[in-house]
């Protein structure tokens, strides 16, 4: 009885010991499920697959939806890769990020008013004083910029300061991508922070012309009739 006794709380202890380390080899799966990279491209394969990109053929420099910004900085930044505008805020993905917007969030500064309705457009030629600006409508106005212009420049609140570089790296990619139809995970959406700032005019900085480069975004624009031709008597631009 008493070896029976002893041969039963023996397999009690064995038990025991096993539990932890059943815990601890699922919680190892769980982790490498999170990051696995198979392609070796600083892309988790689950973030991979829920967008259908290859697995194969590194995905960092790629561009799918023609965005301006590759598929690394998409992850970085939370955005869709497969959406050139992914919070539908009217402007791509590219320029919000190249201008300091968080191309996750359609309202970067958290004022009620969505990036694309607040932005007037974006620089489109400067030359000869004489500036013209594409609408986010595909229209374009134009008029002269003299010395009694004001260009102002305003800092874009973007809460992706953590994502806020490239890092491409040195890797090689194939030649093809053959992605095809994939197994897409449906995870949730990541949803992008956002930050409101009241002293809105704290954030305002006397700019210049130089400033007013191609592709500059500009926020509003004030444009006058006079006897000389059209002229811009206000430009503030993002910056």
């Amino acid at each position: 009885m008493r070896r029976t006794l002893l041969i039963v709380a023996t397999a009690l202890a064995t038990a025991v010991m096993l539990v932890p380390a059943a815990a601890q080899a699922s919680g190892a799966r769980h982790r490498t499920a999170a990051t696995a990279d198979r392609n070796r491209d600083r892309i988790p394969d689950r973030w991979e697959r829920r967008y259908r990109l290859s697995l194969r053929v590194k995905q960092t420099r790629r561009d799918q939806d023609h965005d301006g910004l590759n598929n690394l900085g998409e992850f970085r930044s939370k955005t869709n890769p497969r959406d050139d505008d992914s919070d539908n805020d009217g402007v791509e993905d590219g320029d919000e990020r190249s201008h300091g917007l968080n191309a996750s969030d359609d309202d970067s500064d958290g004022d009620g008013v969505e990036d694309g309705d607040e932005n007037a457009g974006k620089v489109l030629t400067f030359t000869g004083g004489r500036l013209t600006i594409q609408l986010t409508n595909g229209d374009t106005v134009s008029g002269l910029v003299n010395g009694d212009t004001e260009i102002e420049c305003e800092h874009a609140k973007s809460t992706a300061t953590a994502s806020s570089r490239d890092d491409d790296g040195d890797e090689n990619e194939g030649d093809e991508d053959h992605s095809g139809p994939g197994d897409g995970d449906r995870g949730d959406d990541e949803d992008g922070n956002n930050e409101g700032d009241e002293n809105d005019e704290d954030d305002e900085v006397a700019c210049s012309q130089a400033d007013l480069v191609l592709n500059a975004i500009v926020h509003e624009a004030e444009l006058k009739a006079t006897s000389a031709g059209a002229v811009f008597e206000e430009v503030e631009l993002v910056k």
